[in-house]
């Protein structure tokens, strides 16, 4: 994958090693001629660390998911990594639930986090999922305005969006599908520049499987499917089981593939 040097490697999710249960400055003050201690200091935010937060319960308070992000972000983490359901967000064309997506993005406005976005029109083996409405969508001209217009329309509202997932672990579903990966690049070519049009501090990219190019050995994927700003991984320390059977020298020397 040396034709990978040239491409941004963004960060990795590793499994379920961070278990931390979330939907990833001083001064001092002289009174009385007495040097009063300062407060608690927060920890440094790191743009590159971001988490997936979520609260500990399946039906959680707002109070609950606002502390999850509160403990989030006491880590370190200078991101969280949200997904937004198409179907959730636009249910009637053109007509957006803004609902939920505002509470997300604004808990994370209040840690002054920015947001990792999962739009992805491809999700491990699955096309979709879309909104009733689109009836039966393709990669084709269609569904790459559409795509285009939506996520313009979610990116003018939350500007802490600044990287943007389209296709999630993309090589898993055109390892099934190799016929459609041309298609896909000319979809994704043509959303990429036309966002990029409009929203150029906004990096776009797909997201890949390390586990399963490592195990699969299909390292010539991810040079068909590198178009745009970044290539993102996650991994989890396992094999096709899921036994953990190798050492940690060995799963670093997996992470040098990437």
């Amino acid at each position: 994958m040396q034709n990978q040097l040239k491409k941004k490697v963004v960060g990795i999710t590793i499994g379920a090693a961070i278990a931390i249960i979330a939907f990833a400055i001083f001064f001092s003050v002289l009174q009385q001629q007495q040097v009063q201690p300062p407060p608690p200091t927060q920890a440094a935010h790191n743009p590159k660390l971001g988490l997936v937060v979520m609260p500990p319960t399946q039906r959680p308070t707002l109070q609950e998911v606002q502390n999850a992000y509160s403990q989030a972000a006491s880590t370190g983490i200078g991101r969280s990594n949200v997904y937004l359901s198409w179907p959730n967000i636009e249910p009637i064309q053109g007509k957006y639930n803004w609902g939920t997506s505002d509470i997300l993005m604004g808990l994370n406005r209040e840690q002054h986090l920015n947001v990792t976005l999962y739009f992805s029109v491809i999700n491990n083996r699955v096309f979709g999922q879309f909104p009733n409405w689109m009836d039966k969508p393709q990669l084709d001209q269609k569904l790459e305005n559409e795509t285009v217009t939506t996520l313009d329309a979610i990116l003018s509202r939350y500007y802490i969006v600044d990287y943007v997932i389209i296709g999630g672990n993309v090589d898993i579903y055109f390892r099934d599908h190799p016929e459609e990966i041309s298609k896909y690049v000319d979809f994704f070519n043509g959303v990429y520049g036309k966002l990029k049009e409009k929203h150029p501090n906004v990096k776009f990219g797909n997201w890949f499987s390390l586990n399963d190019i490592v195990n699969h050995y299909e390292k010539d994927i991810v040079s068909k499917l590198n178009q745009g700003d970044f290539v993102a991984y996650s991994y989890a320390p396992v094999d096709l089981l899921y036994y953990q059977s190798k050492s940690p020298d060995d799963e670093g020397k997996n992470l040098q593939k990437m």
